[in-house]
């Protein structure tokens, strides 16, 4: 995960105006995506959790959305396997936290809650765009 990289600074000469090499030194760059898709998976459960707050139905202090006809998929862990997920419903209770209840797409008839973390980033946008 981290790469040992050059770093080279350069400045301008005081004398002549050319740009001249200053400096190197060496770090190692951290290279990971960790912290960049779990910004985007907590980005799209909040846009999430406004969408159910405006179109959901009440239910026990949450909220719920139940999907009817054509259903949004998703790619998530399921049963920790990467797979399409059809989503059939969402809730979220009153502290925030969100659970799906999903089926895998080619596996029907296997109706189970799916937390939102199983979830591939950028995919929650597919069900949010289907709320409301």
């Amino acid at each position: 995960d981290f790469v040992p990289v050059q770093f080279h600074d350069y400045s301008i000469s005081q004398t002549n105006g050319d740009v001249m090499h200053a400096s190197r030194h060496a770090r190692l760059k951290d290279f990971t995506i960790y912290d960049s898709v779990q910004e985007v998976k907590n980005r799209e459960q909040e846009e999430l959790a406004t969408a159910l707050r405006l179109h959901g139905e009440k239910v026990d202090d949450g909220y719920e959305w139940h999907f009817e006809g054509e259903c949004p998929i998703v790619a998530a862990y399921d049963y920790d396997e990467p797979c399409d997920v059809v989503i059939l419903a969402v809730r979220m209770d009153k502290d925030g936290d969100i659970t799906f209840i999903g089926d895998e797409k080619n596996d029907r008839g296997n109706e189970h809650e799916i937390k939102a973390d199983d979830i591939f980033a950028g995919h929650i946008d597919f069900i949010i765009s289907e709320i409301g």
